[in-house]
């Protein structure tokens, strides 16, 4: 295995420690902002060259929303680190009882070609924030070859196919490129029947001057995101989690999403060994008084309704 050291002594670094203080992890961020600006006029020349994207797009796309997904977190990393409190039941009220979030250890990050700054960099900035010691693999493409591979896709126009049949070829896996086909159905029954036939999208989009159609489309389909009347515009969000569901993707990227995604929510009851007095019903022999003890202590109960009159 070529990798087999490589991972090792990231797994050793990872187990020093270096990663788990927050002001390692917010100089780290810093770093990476500072990369952003020093290497603008690179990232934007590069990808007008691999991927002919223009200069407005690659700024808004690759550095913008970079810049804003780092900002997020270093205005929040503080409070997503802290020990979150938990409900306790009456039997643990003198016991200390929260979820800590401890990084997973060593990540791959896998960066698709199309996007090749913006989803590399928000996934780390999610591990760097999360505490993980990372590696990276720039995916199915890689830059020295794609203008090869690119060289037909780049020079192609956008393509609108019509008279498309649901099993038509075209239709039988993802569409990774400039070519929309054109589905005539009958009624929104029919078009919500048609999405869910399928596997879940990464994204649907349902464009309509009604609100109630909207509505109906978000309320009747199930996706990894949702947006009505446009299209993307819920990726540039970072309040807002990005990510597939089943076939179109695992986790979640995008602010406190990111720093979930790459975190071990650690559940931890701590109690004072001063109170063994306290577990007694707990120990053999068993009785009803007892199991009763246990039960008045240790039961949560539904709250009701009640209204003022």
């Amino acid at each position: 295995n070529p990798f087999a050291g490589l991972v090792s002594h990231l797994r050793a670094s990872w187990l020093s420690g270096k990663t788990r203080p927050m002001e390692y992890r917010v100089a780290q961020l810093e770093a990476l902002g500072r990369f952003l600006d020093d290497k603008k006029q690179q990232i934007l020349e590069a990808t007008a060259s691999d991927l002919g994207k223009a200069p407005f797009e690659a700024e808004l796309s690759e550095i913008l929303l970079c810049k804003n997904e780092l900002h997020e977190t270093l205005n929040n990393l503080s409070h997503w680190m802290k020990d979150e409190k938990v409900d306790r039941t009456l039997a643990m009220q003198l016991d200390s009882a929260f979820i800590r979030k401890d990084p997973y250890g060593v990540v791959l990050i896998i960066a698709p070609w199309n996007y090749p700054i913006h989803l590399f960099l928000v996934p780390l900035i999610g591990a760097i924030a999360a505490g993980v010691f990372w590696g990276h693999d720039q995916g199915a493409i890689s830059s020295l070859c794609a203008r090869l591979m690119l060289l037909g896709f780049l020079s192609a126009a956008p393509t609108v196919l019509v008279d498309v049949q649901p099993s038509d070829p075209v239709m039988q896996e993802e569409i990774f490129g400039p070519i929309l086909p054109i589905i005539i159905i009958a009624n929104m029954d029919e078009a919500i029947d048609f999405i869910n036939s399928r596997e879940r999208p990464l994204a649907v989009y349902a464009f309509s001057s009604s609100d109630k159609v909207v509505n109906q489309v978000l309320e009747r389909t199930s996706s990894g995101g949702f947006c009505g009347n446009d299209t993307l515009m819920h990726v540039t969000l970072t309040s807002l989690p990005f990510g597939g569901i089943g076939t179109s993707g695992l986790g979640m990227y995008h602010g406190k999403f990111s720093f979930a995604t790459f975190s071990h929510h650690r559940g931890c009851l701590k109690r004072g060994m001063g109170r063994e007095s306290l577990n007694a019903p707990r120990y053999p022999p068993y009785s009803q008084h007892k199991f009763g003890v246990i039960r008045a202590t240790s039961t949560v109960t539904r709250k009701s309704d009640c209204t003022l009159l």
